[in-house]
């Protein structure tokens, strides 16, 4: 009978799950292509072989291939016999390859966390793979990240020296001075605890009181500024009146994107770079490399911020329409 063949003994038994047989003959159950089997017992036919569960067709080279991590196959069916591997919801993965339901789909991905496997806020991380009940890691104190980092070493210092001692302005009237601030560490303390803070400059005065500066983002300037962050795996950008030359001009070019303009200031002692506002994210434009300077009486820092990071927030909140993966 058709989805029966023979055993040894010769002996009629049913095709069991992964054989068929087409009937009205004598012979033994065939079995499926490797990596194909059957929906049920007593096929008849080789068109009930069907892709396994975790695999699916590759159509470039007509061969299986395992579904990857974050991804999953129920297998095949009569009406798709190849599978299709079909991704985790945003913010999950699997443990494994190969996972045959969504159910497996059962760990965040790196830089999500909690219950709902989110993307992780700014000032943590976390490497991904583990389960859902876990939230993000804080990042060290002294330290930011972008949203959605994966792993510490994304967390970056909040307030990064100079290179030299300070970045001088072309309008000293820009600096804001802070009364009763009189130690180097009560300035820093003072930039990093304000959102609008960039930058501050610290003098021990010799001839008088010691003097704190702060130089404060302009909200309504159309000339972005960016600092190395992280020794220059990122940068945070600030707007400041177009006007301001903020350090020393070390080169410029007339037609840089802002990255083109990011990757520029490298090298040659580069610190910080200049662009118009209107060029975010990648149109070009004129483009300024600045450093800062040697001062005797003087130290500066600038501030890095998560939410001011080129990577993330910076570029994020200025594209309309811009989601994060895992975000409802």
């Amino acid at each position: 009978m058709p989805g029966w063949g023979i055993d040894i003994t010769l002996t009629a038994v049913p095709c069991k799950i992964g054989a068929y047989n087409e009937g009205l003959n004598r012979k033994l159950c065939q079995p499926c292509p490797t990596l194909f089997t059957t929906l049920w017992e007593r096929a008849n036919s080789s068109s009930h072989c069907v892709i396994k569960p975790g695999w699916a067709m590759d159509t470039a080279l007509n061969l299986p291939k395992p579904c990857d991590l974050g991804s999953f196959s129920t297998g095949g069916s009569l009406a798709d016999p190849g599978g299709v591997c079909r991704p985790c919801p945003p913010g999950y993965t699997t443990q494994t390859d190969q996972s045959i339901a969504e159910w497996e789909c059962n760990v965040c991905i790196a830089g999500h966390g909690s219950a709902s496997c989110s993307y992780c806020p700014y000032d943590t991380f976390s490497t991904g793979g583990h389960h859902t009940e876990l939230n993000c890691w804080p990042c060290p104190a002294g330290t930011t990240s972008s949203r959605m980092a994966e792993d510490d070493t994304r967390c970056l210092a909040t307030m990064v020296d100079a290179d030299n001692d300070y970045f001088p302005l072309s309008d000293e009237t820009k600096w804001m001075p802070q009364a009763g601030v009189e130690s180097g560490m009560a300035c820093n303390r003072a930039c990093d605890d304000s959102a609008a803070c960039i930058l501050y400059r610290f003098s021990s005065n010799v001839n008088g009181p010691p003097a704190c500066q702060l130089l404060l983002e302009d909200p309504a300037g159309q000339q972005l500024i960016g600092l190395k962050a992280g020794g220059g795996m990122d940068y945070v950008m600030y707007t400041i009146d177009e006007n301001l030359a903020v350090g020393v001009l070390l080169a410029e070019h007339a037609d840089k994107t802002p990255e083109q303009c990011m990757a520029a200031c490298a090298t040659n002692g580069c610190e910080l770079v200049s662009m118009a506002l209107p060029n975010m994210p990648d149109a070009p434009g004129p483009c300024k490399l600045y450093k800062s300077v040697s001062d005797a009486d003087g130290v500066g820092m600038h501030h890095v911020q998560g939410n001011k990071l080129f990577s993330d927030g910076f570029v994020r909140e200025r594209i309309p329409g811009n989601t994060i993966v895992g975000e409802l």
